[in-house]
């Protein structure tokens, strides 16, 4: 779950050797700390997607307001990778966040959360649904798409998912091809759906 690529690590041993810092979690959590660039940030915080540990993951929040967006999120994806569903609560406060993207929480709830998360995942899930039901069909996102795998993962037959899958039931027409192929792939009987 959100891994290192051996391209994205060579560019993270790349930007540190430049600055003759070692990957260690230690000197990655000093350069996030004071770093000289925004990109010691950036690598940094994919670095500790290798060598971090639950040291590293107050350092990762305090980063959930930083001004650079790839920060915010990829800070968000490092957390679940190396926390799990021990942050639950922390990725219902950024999914909470207003004006916030919520494709990143709700990646980092798919891929890591419990079932603390589901009222707030059923909440989104149904907003996103309701807009591809209205008489003139509005485009959901592509947040739900977690909100359901999340679903999947943690077992479609259980009765709190049941609104957001007589929705989808009633939306399936509206909603983008490819939505309805990443869905068909996950959600049982969905070809049904058409």
């Amino acid at each position: 779950m959100f891994t290192n690529s051996e391209t994205t690590r060579q560019f993270i041993a790349r930007h540190f050797r430049k600055r003759r810092t070692p990957l260690t979690e230690a000197a990655i959590l000093e350069a996030i700390a004071a770093p000289r660039s925004k990109y010691d940030v950036y690598w940094g915080v994919l670095a500790l997607r290798d060598c971090g540990t639950a040291r590293s993951v107050p350092a990762l929040k305090g980063l959930l307001h930083y001004p650079m967006q790839d920060v915010k999120d990829c800070s968000l994806l490092t957390i679940a990778r190396i926390a799990g569903a021990a942050e639950t609560p922390f990725y219902l406060e950024a999914l909470a966040l207003k004006g916030s993207r919520k494709t990143y929480p709700m990646w980092a709830i798919e891929a890591a959360a419990d079932a603390r998360a589901i009222p707030a995942v059923v909440e989104l899930v149904n907003a996103a649904l309701r807009k591809a039901n209205r008489p003139k069909p509005a485009d959901p996102g592509d947040a739900y798409l977690s909100g359901l795998k999340f679903f999947a993962r943690m077992g479609l037959d259980r009765p709190e998912f049941q609104s957001s899958l007589d929705l989808l039931t009633k939306a399936w027409p509206n909603l983008a091809e490819g939505h309805r192929t990443v869905l068909s792939g996950i959600l049982p009987g969905s070809d049904q759906r058409r």
